[in-house]
Parts: C-alpha cells; sequence; structure tokens
C-alpha cells in the first residue's frame, strides 16, 4: 500500500473508558496503521477516556488526533471529525464498538485499489447478555469489489435505508465535503441525515464483503427501540422534520438515485408521523400536530397520504387507525 493517508476513522467518546482500549487496539493491531488517521473527539467526557486516548496519540504520532471539546453530542463530533479528516475516506467507529483486525486489514488492502464514493462493508451485532453471540446484520446484494453507477441500482430490492447505515459506510471525504453535510448537534437519530444527505451526491459505490464493524450490544434493553424513541420522540421529530425539509428543498434530477433518496426521505417523515399520532394519545399531542402541520406547509402531507397506506387509514378513520396500533401492540 502507499505511504500516504487512505482512511480517516472517526472515534467519538463519552464516558465510554471501559470500552475504549478494546476499541482503540482494534485498530492499533492493523498492519496498515501507518495509512490511518485516527481523529479521537471526546464529546466533554467526565470519564478517563481523553487520557487514554492521549497515551494512544503519545505511543503512535502521526497516526492519532485526539480533540477534546465540549459536550455536543454525537452529530457534534462528526462534525469536526469531517473538517479535521486527512485521509481519502472517512468512515465512524463508536468507541464502545470495535472492528475485526483481520478483516479491516483486507478492507484497507482492497479499498487502497479504487476510486470511489461510497464504500460498503459488512457489520455483525454482538450481544454481550448471550455469550457474546455474534449475529451479522443483513448484507447488501451487490456483487463485491466491483464499483458500479449509483444510477444503475436496482433499488427496487432495497428496503429502506439499511444499506447505508453508518457502520456499514465508508465516504469519500471529497463527498462528504461538497455535501456541505453539518448534523444536528445535541440531537438523536443524526445517523438518518448522515445517511441520506450524503448519499445524493454519491455517483459510484462499491461494497467489499468483509465483516469489518463489530457493533457491541451491552444490554438487553439496547436492543428495544421503543422505550428510548418515547423518551426522545422531539429529537426523531427535529431529524425527520429536516428529512422532508431536505425532500422539499433540494434540487434532486431524475434519476434511479434521486428517486430513490427522495423515497427514503418521505418514508422517513412518514413514519415519524405516524409515530407522533400514536404517541399523541399519551405525551405527544401538540408535537404530533405540529409536525403535520409543518409537513403541511412544506407540500408533502398529501404525498405522504398518498404513499402511506398507514396514513391513509388515519386520514379515512383515526379511530380505526389507533386501534390497529392497539391492536400490533397487544400482538407483540
Amino acid at each position: 500500500m502507499e505511504n500516504k493517508k487512505l482512511l480517516s476513522v472517526l472515534i467519538p467518546v463519552y464516558n465510554t473508558e471501559k470500552y475504549l482500549p478494546k476499541c482503540l487496539d482494534s485498530l492499533v493491531a492493523s498492519k496498515y496503521l501507518e495509512n490511518l488517521d485516527i481523529i479521537v473527539v471526546s464529546d466533554g467526557s467526565p470519564d478517563n477516556s481523553l487520557n487514554i486516548a492521549y497515551n494512544y496519540q503519545k505511543n503512535h504520532p502521526g497516526v492519532f488526533n485526539v480533540i477534546d471539546k465540549p459536550n455536543g453530542g454525537h452529530g457534534s463530533t462528526i462534525n469536526r471529525g469531517i473538517k479535521e479528516a486527512k485521509g481519502r475516506y472517512f468512515r465512524v467507529l463508536d468507541s464502545d464498538d470495535w472492528f475485526d483486525t483481520d478483516e479491516f486489514d483486507n478492507y484497507l488492502e482492497k479499498l487502497s485499489k479504487v476510486e470511489c464514493d461510497l464504500v460498503l462493508s459488512d457489520t455483525s451485532k454482538v450481544f454481550a447478555f448471550d455469550n457474546y453471540r455474534k449475529e451479522l446484520i443483513p448484507k447488501v446484494s451487490f456483487e463485491p469489489n466491483v464499483v458500479i453507477d449509483a444510477d444503475k441500482i436496482d433499488y427496487t430490492s432495497i428496503i429502506g435505508d439499511i444499506f447505508i447505515t453508518m457502520s456499514k459506510v465508508a465516504y469519500s471525504v471529497e463527498v462528504l465535503r461538497k455535501s456541505g453535510l453539518e448534523l444536528y448537534e445535541k440531537c438523536f437519530y443524526v445517523d438518518v441525515q448522515y445517511s441520506l444527505f450524503v448519499y445524493s451526491y454519491v455517483n459510484s459505490v462499491v461494497y467489499f464483503d468483509n465483516n469489518v464493524y463489530q457493533y457491541f450490544i451491552g444490554r438487553p434493553e439496547q436492543s428495544v427501540s421503543t422505550e428510548g424513541y418515547k423518551k426522545h420522540y422531539k429529537d426523531s421529530s427535529k431529524v425527520m422534520l429536516s428529512c422532508a425539509e431536505y425532500a422539499a428543498n433540494h434540487k434532486f434530477v431524475d434519476s434511479a438515485k434521486d428517486r430513490w433518496v427522495y423515497d427514503s426521505l418521505i418514508q422517513k417523515a412518514s413514519s415519524n408521523y405516524i409515530n407522533m399520532r400514536y404517541l399523541s394519545l399519551c405525551v405527544a399531542l401538540k408535537e404530533s400536530k405540529s409536525f403535520s402541520k409543518k409537513l403541511k406547509t412544506l407540500g408533502l402531507l398529501n404525498i405522504i397520504y398518498k404513499k402511506d397506506k398507514r396514513v391513509k387509514l388515519y386520514k379515512f378513520s383515526p379511530v380505526l387507525f389507533f386501534l390497529s396500533l392497539k391492536l400490533k401492540d397487544f400482538l407483540r
């Protein structure tokens, strides 16, 4: 491999001193460490994580870039990482997760030989509460190691935006900066912005069949999203409204890729509409009405009515809609 920075790896850190060494060791063990630009951003972490990171920087000068900043949330660390990046490509590794080093090295070898806007790889969940059982998150159906035109992908076979979730993607730094991405700070669910807002600028995609990212599930409740959503529904609405605004205001072209991005953004707004209507039964009546009003102002409410059967049901009969949701809860 050529002697230059190939990949910037951003590691957001907050209160993860227990897990950080495993995360960083998975990178330090790489045969191609000198080709990495490892950016560790301590997001005002109150524990000993910053000192741990500084020790790695001391032992590996020119590889680690440790940044200490006031707390601004996950999105703020990514914003800072994009500005600091010195690699050709950029990806995120959360500090309680890690890379499979052997898979990562093979991935880097392939990465050094391509020029592409978006590089995909695989992810496994690792369940600490179930004897560290590993479960591979569904793969994409692309032919490995072949650069493809983003407009020639068969998007009809892709369900949602799962194939470009944060743990799977490395973006070209040039594309990231061209997109003008600025994630919301002190806000949950910004991974949606990271995926869809940048993808509209992607022209080429390649998939490497390497199970690089190991996503640590440390507690059983981590795998349950409903309670987390109820706690952070205001953040979800804020991010999903940004999806609606992007759909309404971005200059899309008539291409397969842009149609998929637009439909995915509408789907995000639509799902939040449904969730907010459900929460309006207990805690979010005001926010639910506000979200609907904003969708209408953007000219998207009727589009959502037409595209989503659940929303059609609500428009036809709110009573039947709520009964159907309660029935689903009962059958779970």
